[in-house]
């Protein structure tokens, strides 16, 4: 015999799964910026939210495959070597790779968040994750929670024997962020986000991995500069970046309140 908590259970389970069968999706791809560069004075978290997936993957597909096609790029070496394995990577990437993908990617639908701070002199990245997963975690927060109601995917790149212990680890602080969630605001996830562990091959990670050293070269070099190559750069993708976050100040910038 059912009990009155058994029925419940069930009737909760069955709306879930309802509520995850006409619910959109959306998809989060997510990159660093800073970490391994000595020459940068701030540390980004980047993560860039489309419901269009597959129309990316499209198009970034067809323009790697044109550029292994133009004759006039053959003669550049990195053309058939770290391109041709790896696909585009901003600080591998000749600056006619650049060019082009920055084109491509001011026409593709996606929105863009960015969480930075400043790097403390010893910052030394060999000694774990722990900026990452700050930075990473106030950056989620808010799309989780203005996605709450959205079957959730999160990818983010990871390579190298930790893949497993790390994905654990991320999994582990979206699962935090989603209890905190639902009891401040008292709502429900429908479905669970779901974490990707994606490698350089996945080629979607390519826009946030831009997004992040664009805004990493701008604050760097372009900020005052409005000529500078990099506040140009920066200015291409403006529109698609709704937010970003000074994560020790905790000062947000928006189109109202836009960033320097």
């Amino acid at each position: 015999m059912l009990t009155q908590d058994k029925i419940k259970h069930r009737v909760v389970k069955f709306v879930r799964l309802a509520l995850a069968m006409v619910c959109k999706d959306i998809f989060m791809f997510v990159d660093e910026t800073g970490n391994d560069d000595k020459q940068s004075n701030i540390l980004a978290v980047a993560c860039i939210t489309t419901t269009h997936p597959d129309y990316l993957k499209k198009q970034i597909d067809i323009l790697k495959k044109n550029i292994l096609g133009d004759p006039y790029l053959q003669a550049v070496p990195s053309i058939q070597t770290s391109f041709l394995k790896k696909g585009f990577h901003y600080c591998e990437d000749h600056n006619e790779v650049r060019i082009k993908f920055l084109e491509l990617i001011q026409q593709l639908p996606f929105k863009g968040y960015i969480c930075y701070q400043n790097k403390e002199n010893d910052f030394d990245p060999s000694i774990g994750y722990d900026w990452y997963d700050s930075m990473f975690g106030r950056l989620m927060f808010e799309r989780l929670r203005a996605n709450h109601d959205a079957n959730i995917r999160i990818c983010f790149e990871q390579q190298g024997s930790q893949v497993g212990n790390r994905l654990k680890e991320i999994q582990g602080i979206i699962n935090r962020l989603v209890e905190e969630i639902q009891l401040v605001d008292e709502v429900e996830f429908p479905v669970s986000p779901k974490i990707i562990s994606g490698s350089k091959n996945e080629v979607r990670l390519a826009i946030a991995d831009y997004v992040a050293a664009i805004f990493r070269e701008h604050v760097a070099f372009g900020i005052g500069q409005p000529a500078s190559w990099q506040a140009r750069n920066f200015d291409k993708i403006r529109p698609k970046i709704r937010l970003i976050h000074q994560y020790r100040t905790d000062e947000f910038f928006t189109s109202k309140h836009p960033f320097p």
